[in-house]
């Protein structure tokens, strides 16, 4: 799954975070969507899976940035 996930990510050109979505049926993952403008809110799933990593939701979003700014120039 993170194989395929990174692969789309390539495709679609994203930067920064995304999200992508699967159902698995029958132990078989279909894509669902891809979204690249995932919610933020504090029970949105990416700040939940940043908390759940023991990591702080402002530094991601600060390397994000940053990181976005050098590709930039």
């Amino acid at each position: 799954m993170q194989e395929t996930t990174k692969c789309i990510y390539r495709y679609v050109g994203a930067k920064g975070i995304i999200r992508v979505d699967y159902i698995i049926i029958d132990g078989v993952p279909h894509l669902l969507e891809v979204n690249t403008t995932p919610g933020m809110t504090a029970t949105s799933f990416i700040p939940q899976e940043v908390r759940a990593a023991g990591l702080d939701i402002a530094d991601v979003m600060d390397d994000v940035i940053n990181g976005s700014m050098k590709s930039a120039l």
